[in-house]
């Protein structure tokens, strides 16, 4: 039997802005795990709100990417 994994939504909006601020500065998926210091496989599953970002990698995203923490979490409200 396959395990059904809930996805949050307010992980995939966090996901959603991660993605296009990465896009806007022409870099790959690999690169920005690369540059946040966390596996690929864990990164794919914040993007996806398939496990919610801690607190600690959106202040890490945010930086590795130059935006603000707002821009990160845009839309949530």
């Amino acid at each position: 039997m396959e395990r059904q994994v809930r996805k949050n939504p307010v992980g995939k909006i966090i996901g959603k802005n991660i993605v296009a601020a990465a896009q806007d500065l022409g870099w790959t998926f690999s690169r920005l795990a690369k540059d946040m210091d966390v596996r690929e496989e864990t990164l794919q599953r914040w993007l996806t709100g398939e496990r919610m970002i801690t607190v600690f990698g959106l202040v890490r995203a945010s930086r590795v990417l130059g935006v603000s923490m707002e821009k990160l979490t845009e839309g949530l409200l």
